[in-house]
């Protein structure tokens, strides 16, 4: 018995869950050590891998059947374009685009079930804290005067609802529910990262950070979609 619960247990998920993770550790690691500083392809295609691997992992592990992992995906694929939109500085607008298609689709993942309104009320009002620190920088900019705020709203609102769900009281495992929180707040890390850097203060090595927390953020969604090993669908049933 004891050899059965071992098998399909907490550390038997984390292994598979690891080892389906593979092709996304070294696309990671490969954008790492060959990424450089110039716009091009191969910057934009080494940009897009790991989260094409993402792809692959719920391919390999997640619940297909399942509207949210249907949503997940969207957003993943929306993304890539963001990606390599995001390559060349000046197609900032193009990139904020397609990450706002890919922010309604996770908050479309995540629903509005259970509301937790504090959550939101905290994470808008640092949202909005940000942006008046950044506004100044943006008087020269009508679009992004007025797509900034649009896009930094979609974002916060993916944020509550990620971590709002983490309370809700459904069969899913909380540590599932979890990895969805964690990677909306480095979502919304990285791209108040990238905002401060452009529109208030230069940050030295900010795109490591930026990439460093944006590579959590989605892996965090995407295990949001893993498929659980049947014992503990049967600990949450």
């Amino acid at each position: 018995m004891e050899t059965k619960n071992q098998q399909g247990g907490p550390a038997a998920f984390i292994r598979e869950t690891l080892i389906s993770l593979i092709p996304f550790l070294k696309c990671t690691i490969w954008y790492f050590i060959i990424w450089n500083q110039t716009p091009g392809l191969w910057n934009a295609v080494l940009k897009v891998l790991p989260v094409f691997s993402l792809l692959l992992f719920i391919y390999l592990r997640g619940k297909k059947e399942h509207k949210w992992t249907r949503w997940i995906v969207l957003g993943l694929l929306v993304s890539t374009v963001g990606d390599v939109f995001m390559v060349w500085r000046s197609q900032l607008v193009n990139g904020m685009a397609a990450f706002a298609l890919a922010q309604i689709c996770y908050i479309k993942a995540f629903g509005f079930t259970p509301l937790k309104p504090a959550i939101g009320v905290i994470l808008y009002l640092g949202s909005f804290g940000a942006l008046a620190l950044l506004i100044p920088g943006l008087r020269h900019d009508t679009f992004l005067l007025v797509g900034l705020p649009f896009y930094s709203v979609l974002l916060s609102t993916m944020a509550w609802r990620a971590n709002a769900r983490f309370f809700a009281k459904e069969r899913t495992c909380k540590w599932i529910r979890l990895s969805a929180a964690i990677g909306s707040l480095s979502f919304l890390i990285s791209d108040m990262i990238i905002g401060f850097d452009r529109f208030y203060s230069p940050i030295p090595d900010a795109q490591v950070y930026i990439m460093s927390t944006y590579y959590v953020a989605q892996l965090g969604i995407a295990l949001s979609a893993a498929e659980p090993l049947p014992s503990q669908k049967r600990k949450n049933n």
